[in-house]
């Protein structure tokens, strides 16, 4: 998929939403793989666009995206657009669930009852997915949001991830002393940058490592110490590393 920075994206979707019909087309052409890629996690299987209703809909939601965007409430498009098609997707599926039912004279008294059971336990498991994936939406977008107050986005970290485990796990260690400790979190929320001089010193680890991991350490540390991103902790991996990420904290500090 090709790329486009944030301010040539921008300056499309501002073409489009002006009536430029050539912007739109470009943006849209340009993420079909972003909106085919956001289904998937949406719909859990593959899709085509030859085939499947819900490409068809993910890209009108797509579309809606782009005449609706607005990039003064701080999510960044894309993030939006993420949630917009899975919203649209959902609501999609719960009118499949309304008009997909036999009617009940079609069966007889013993698979009436059987289909029933069967169905109420696959409507209910399917209603359960659906508000869990509206309630992850609404927090990677309010996640993102708060990313903002710090000059990053979730679009901007995708890219400066570190690629080895160690360098993340060496970031997730200098996160989790940052949490513990009341005085530099304070500093981190209140100045909106990482107290460099005396987290390199707490935390053991050069000033560039900070440098180079600060906004993926401010991250980290926003989604581990704000009660309302706990659920993401699990959905970025942090859940897996919180027990081998405290021992480690703990041979760090005593060494």
């Amino acid at each position: 998929m090709i790329v486009l920075n944030d301010s040539t994206a921008l300056n499309l979707i501002n073409l489009a939403q002006k009536g430029d019909c050539r912007a739109r087309e470009k943006l849209i052409k340009l993420y079909k793989p972003f909106i085919q890629k956001t289904s998937f996690n949406v719909c859990r299987r593959y899709l085509s666009w030859e085939n499947d209703d819900e490409l068809s809909i993910a890209l009108i939601a797509f579309n809606e995206a782009i005449s609706s965007y607005n990039h003064v409430k701080g999510a960044s498009f894309f993030t939006f657009a993420y949630g917009l098609i899975s919203q649209r997707l959902i609501d999609y599926f719960r009118s499949e669930v309304k008009h997909k039912h036999r009617p009940l004279s079609s069966f007889n008294a013993g698979e009436e009852m059987e289909l029933s059971l069967v169905e109420c336990a696959q409507a209910w498991e399917n209603y359960r997915l659906q508000i869990e994936r509206e309630e992850l939406v609404q927090t990677i977008l309010e996640l993102d949001q708060r990313l903002s107050e710090y000059g990053t986005s979730l679009d901007e970290l995708a890219d400066i991830c570190p690629k080895h485990r160690d360098a993340r796990e060496k970031l997730v260690r200098v996160a989790k002393v940052l949490c513990s400790n009341v005085k530099l979190l304070h500093t981190l929320r209140k100045n909106k940058r990482l107290p460099a001089k005396e987290l390199a010193r707490v935390a053991k680890v050069s000033k560039r490592v900070l440098e180079n991991g600060r906004k993926y350490i401010i991250a980290l540390v926003v989604i581990m110490s704000e009660e309302r991103f706990s659920v993401l902790k699990d959905f970025t991996g942090l859940g897996e590393q919180r027990k081998r990420g405290c021992c480690h904290a703990g041979q760090s500090h005593s060494g």
